[in-house]
């Protein structure tokens, strides 16, 4: 109802029920292709393409099925 209309949720399980994180020693760490990356996403993770339009419209936004959603309808937006 405020000026900005935003929603705040706390999802108590998010922190109980979360796969562990990957260890990030360092920014400027070497990329590991086996490690998780949104390079190895299975093509019915990918729900649509959003495209700008006209010549100099970069790459398309993917819209992806999230994996550990903290809510249903939980959605991945990847530039």
């Amino acid at each position: 109802p405020g000026p900005m209309r935003l929603v705040a949720q706390l999802n108590v399980q998010r922190s109980t029920e979360r796969r562990p994180p990957q260890l990030v020693q360092s920014l400027q760490q070497p990329f590991d292709p086996r490690a998780f990356n949104f390079t190895r996403l299975r093509a019915g993770e990918v729900l649509l393409r959003l495209r700008g339009t006209g010549s100099a419209a970069p790459d398309p936004l993917l819209v992806a099925i999230n994996a550990s959603p903290l809510e249903r309808g939980h959605v991945l937006l990847l530039p």
